[in-house]
């Protein structure tokens, strides 16, 4: 017989259901995604896209051609990329990260300062993610945006850890940091300072070193990187190490206002702190 105690300690099945509020506009409208030059065929609910999406709501709620014929056309967009972004749509999480692929990190003291086993999978994830955010951007889907901008954060924190677990490699080893490809990506197609450009920035400012840069190729990445990278740096160069880089709340967009970084009051030394305004000013300090 079983021990009353023990099935008290037993925790409560999960409840298979969820609030009416969290559940997916499913509906039953179809649509036709045509994507890429060979025009690669994706079916979605239309709930779906319209509830998300300001493009398809305009254009499949509206007196254009899609609305009748529930076809619209990408052409110009990578099939991955949109692959990737139904993902999104349905499960708001993003299945960007090979980890498996990867090859076992050795040991730092049997490494180069120049080697990195899984460049070429780390680079191409970043680069994923420009990709996904730029679309995202196209269509006007403010939460794949943040998503998306969350998933890099998140990506840019976990290929760091482990480099700043040994101080030895402190500042001489060039972190996994997004590439030419992925910055390129990033500021061709957004035209202004956006959550997913500040990521990148500050993943640079934060953890990038002078090796970070020298990789870089200069005759891909745009040279408004390289003002912004510094235009934070300076922002950045009389705080203390304990920065809100982690907290996605500083990139997150919020509906009908116009985005900007936000910069948090920081301390300096004990009892000053710095405000956006580039002043300081002197507080009780514990």
């Amino acid at each position: 017989m079983a021990n009353t105690d023990d099935a008290r300690l037993k925790p409560m099945p999960k409840a298979p259901f969820i609030a009416k509020s969290l559940a997916l506009p499913i509906g039953l409208g179809i649509v036709k995604v045509l994507v890429g030059s060979e025009a690669q065929e994706i079916l979605l609910h239309e709930a779906v896209l319209t509830s998300r999406s300001l493009f398809f709501k305009k254009a499949l709620q509206g007196r254009w051609a899609e609305a009748e014929t529930k076809t619209v056309k990408l052409s110009e967009d990578d099939p991955e990329t949109f692959a990737l972004y139904a993902q999104v749509a349905y499960t708001n999480a993003i299945p960007a990260f090979d980890v498996a692929a990867r090859p076992k990190f050795e040991k730092l003291a049997n490494r180069s300062a120049d080697e990195c086993l899984s460049a070429s999978i780390c680079q191409k994830e970043y680069e994923q993610l420009s990709k996904l955010y730029v679309l995202a951007e196209k269509i006007q889907d403010q939460r794949a945006r943040n998503t998306t901008a969350e998933a890099l954060l998140a990506k840019v924190t976990e290929e760091c850890k482990w480099i700043m677990q040994d101080e030895r490699w402190s500042g001489n080893y060039p972190a996994c940091l997004p590439g030419s490809e992925a910055i390129r990506i990033m500021y061709e197609g957004t035209g202004r300072l956006c959550p997913g450009r500040a990521v990148i920035i500050e993943a640079y400012v934060e953890h990038g070193s002078r090796y970070s840069i020298g990789n870089l190729e200069r005759d891909i990445v745009p040279k408004d990187f390289a003002y912004d990278v510094a235009d934070f740096a300076l922002s950045y160069r009389r705080m203390s190490p304990y920065s809100s880089f982690n907290d996605f709340n500083r990139y997150e967009e919020c509906e009908g206002q116009d985005w900007e970084i936000e910069w948090f009051d920081v301390a300096i030394w004990p009892g000053t702190y710095l405000h956006k305004n580039g002043a300081s000013r002197v507080v009780d300090s514990d």
